[in-house]
């Protein structure tokens, strides 16, 4: 019989699988577990947590808590595993990631380089912007497609003047 390691309540994983598990790998899983109690179906997982569902490094991140944004006024407290956001968010700016709804990468972009720290922002752009450009059949680097990218992100943060982190 394997250990079991829990991961919330009424969630739990092999001992061994969870501790191979990079923080990406911890987020996802956690992100899963979090959403099978989510309150609202119109939770939307965000920041660092929707890096690891669109398969983005976080860079020194622990793993140990997800990012939701809940719609509405303030729902509940942030939890040990869950930090609560509450922003405005179109519904042009979620994606379904693995089955659950995550916001889109240029959101998510946006919101870890404003909330983390600056080596932790540039590794989340750097692979986005490869995510965006690269394609590994031809092993090229599309310069536009990466233009376009950046200039997405540019365009948020010149809109979001006074928001956190800004």
């Amino acid at each position: 019989m394997s250990a079991l390691t829990r991961v919330r309540s009424g969630a739990v994983v092999r001992t061994s699988e969870w501790e191979a598990l990079f923080a990406e790998g911890r987020l996802r899983t956690l992100a899963h577990a979090v959403a099978n109690r989510a309150a609202t179906a119109l939770a939307t997982f965000s920041h660092t947590t929707a890096a690891a569902l669109h398969g983005i490094p976080v860079y020194r991140d622990r793993g140990d808590r997800v990012h939701l944004i809940v719609p509405g006024e303030h729902t509940r407290k942030d939890s040990r595993d869950v930090v609560r956001h509450h922003y405005a968010l179109a519904e042009s700016e979620v994606v379904v990631l693995a089955g659950l709804r995550a916001t889109g990468l240029d959101r998510t972009v946006y919101d870890v380089i404003r909330t983390t720290p600056v080596a932790a922002a540039v590794v989340c752009f750097d692979a986005a912007l490869r995510a965006v450009a690269w394609d590994e059949d031809s092993r090229t680097y599309d310069r536009e497609l990466a233009e376009r990218f950046r200039g997405l992100i540019l365009e948020r943060i010149r809109r979001g003047t006074g928001a956190r982190g800004r």
